[in-house]
């Protein structure tokens, strides 16, 4: 689909500055790097052709439907999950695409 997805985390509540102001991010502190970072070419010229779409999270989040919540069941057949229950899709996915640190 010729696209490119990259996380912002320079205003989340989650990226709390360190004690010298400096904030270093929720994701790379439990996530291995995936993508491509913000300062990379692709990601530079896409910004300066004004080709970007920010999404809050506050799109995701009011939905309970799109919050996958626990208890929720979920049919994915395409993803090889005929029935799976929120919390597990979010675990699968989560493991799939962010890959956690291996010391988490």
């Amino acid at each position: 689909e010729n696209r490119c997805f990259f996380v912002d985390e320079s205003q989340s509540h989650l990226n709390k500055p360190d004690e010298h102001g400096v904030r270093h991010g929720f994701l790379p502190k439990y996530m291995e790097t995936i993508g491509l970072p913000t300062d990379h070419p692709i990601v530079v010229k896409a910004r300066e052709e004004n080709r970007v779409a920010n999404r809050d999270w506050s799109d995701f989040w009011m939905e309970m439907s799109d919050r996958r919540a626990y208890g929720q069941m979920a049919k994915l057949p395409s993803l090889g999950f005929p029935q799976i229950e929120g919390h597990d899709l979010k675990r699968h996915l989560i493991r799939r695409m962010w890959r956690p640190l291996p010391k988490y």
